[in-house]
């Protein structure tokens, strides 16, 4: 698994959780690289989510942020740990158990000075002591194996990152037991990694002539995902609780499997499919019906993920008319975005009606829907959401916003720096979004004006 030029920031972003909803245009233009250009928007006339309003020049949606308050600076706290182990090697020997928690702690603290070679070796000097005095397979060396995925991720190194994934993972299950309710968090979460290393690694797909390939996920992170959330799919279901929210989350993020492989496969790298096949007009059509047949099937698989998924949100003995509500308009948004733009808007009644029968409160109401506002697609919904993130700039944009959620007319109508180039970019971007129209007495509103703010980052 090679590492790609570049791929150290992308690494780090994924990894941090900032790169929702984002917009990754291969481009670029003279001094600056708009290969990882991503866009967050927010509506122009209310205050952003950090609560800066639109007259605001703030870098941030998000200024919310809350800084880590040491009572001592790293360094100080580094040469404290060494002292600790040294007395510790000294009176209780080099593998002492107590010295693993003073390593993490080491580890840590080189790890915040960045220097990522010397915290590495802390953490596999703790990982050993704990292997030998707790076993090859205790728990207690996680803390360990995720403080090396971090370093090694912060680093770009892609193949070890992953190597510690796996080792968490099946160290994990063998604790627990590979049939036990404590493995479900654990394939959760080994699926969620290999999905978002194929999306990191932008795979391009097999081509042949069979067209077969396109019909299938395509790529092995994808396989090992979806037999993971099929896995734990299953186990909820014969084993879990009614209503256990990881049901929810597994069926949304197999909807999110569904869609990824849609649109990434089938969307972006389709003309190459095209390419190889259109030696004759037969195999042109071949491979059309190829895609339309496999889109169709995801189409499908996905929305009756979804529908799962509200079904538990109903049944759930926590359950929130809020989040079932918020479910309801996922489905909504999952019909607009494959084009069913009649079933999208039959949804979307659906939910208000449901809203206004469980006296949800107005604001409640607008956050749901949040009409004018890009669809999130799918594949956000196993991302962590963002919390802080500095950005380059803003753009505030002006369109007509149509019945059935299309972009009409963007025009560029403010912005902190002018820049052509990711201007043009945002525009392409708002012009081939689903927008979630807005609703007057169950009809949405044609020639809606919207207004939005849209950050964007480098």
């Amino acid at each position: 698994m090679s590492v790609h030029h570049g791929l150290r920031p992308v690494l780090t972003a994924l990894l941090s959780g900032v790169l929702l909803n984002a917009s990754l245009p291969d481009i670029s233009c003279a001094g600056q690289d708009l290969r990882y250009l991503s866009f967050h928007p927010v509506p122009l006339r209310v205050s952003s989510p950090g609560g800066a309003s639109s007259a605001d020049v703030s870098m941030s949606p998000d200024d919310s942020r809350a800084s880590t308050v040491f009572s001592t600076d790293a360094a100080t706290r580094e040469a404290t740990y060494r002292d600790r182990i040294a007395e510790l090697r000294l009176s209780e020997g080099s593998l002492a158990l107590p010295l693993a928690e003073q390593l993490l702690a080491l580890g840590h603290a080189l790890h915040e000075q960045a220097e990522l070679d010397a915290a590495l070796a802390a953490f596999e000097e703790a990982r050993h002591v704990l292997r030998v005095n707790l076993g090859l397979d205790s728990l207690e060396q996680a803390p360990a194996l995720t403080a090396m995925f971090s370093v090694y991720a912060q680093q770009g190194d892609v193949e070890r990152a992953h190597a510690m994934q796996e080792a968490l993972f099946y160290l994990r299950l063998r604790h627990h037991g590979a049939e036990s309710d404590g493995a479900v968090d654990a394939m959760l979460e080994w699926a969620d990694w290999n999905v978002t290393l194929y999306m990191l690694l932008d795979p391009l797909p097999t081509i042949d002539s069979s067209v077969h390939a396109f019909t299938r996920l395509n790529d092995p992170r994808l396989e090992l995902a979806y037999e993971a959330y099929l896995r734990a799919q299953q186990h909820l279901q014969q084993h879990g609780i009614s209503g256990d929210p990881r049901l929810v989350t597994t069926e949304r993020k197999l909807a999110a499997l569904n869609f990824i492989t849609d649109r990434k496969l089938l969307d972006t790298y389709g003309d190459a499919l095209y390419a190889h096949v259109a030696m004759s007009d037969d195999a042109f059509g071949d491979a059309d019906n190829a895609l339309e047949n496999a889109s169709a099937a995801r189409f499908h698989e996905g929305s009756s993920a979804l529908r799962r998924a509200l079904a538990y949100s109903e049944r759930s003995l926590q359950r929130r008319d809020d989040d079932v509500a918020a479910r309801m308009v996922e489905l909504g948004d999952w019909y607009l975005l494959f084009d069913h733009r009649a079933a999208a808007m039959e949804l979307y009644r659906d939910a208000l009606a449901f809203m206004r029968e469980a006296s949800l409160p107005q604001e409640d109401v607008e956050r749901i829907m949040s009409p004018g506002m890009p669809v999130p697609t799918p594949d956000t919904a196993y991302l962590p959401p963002v919390e802080a993130r500095e950005y380059a700039g803003y753009i505030d944009v002006e369109f007509e916003l149509t019945q059935f959620g299309m972009a009409t007319k963007p025009k560029v109508i403010g912005s902190s720096a002018h820049n052509r180039q990711i201007e043009r970019e945002l525009l392409r971007e708002i012009r081939s979004c689903k927008f979630r129209p807005k609703f007057v007495a169950d009809t949405p509103v044609n020639r809606e004006k919207v207004q939005l703010r849209y950050y964007y980052a480098l």
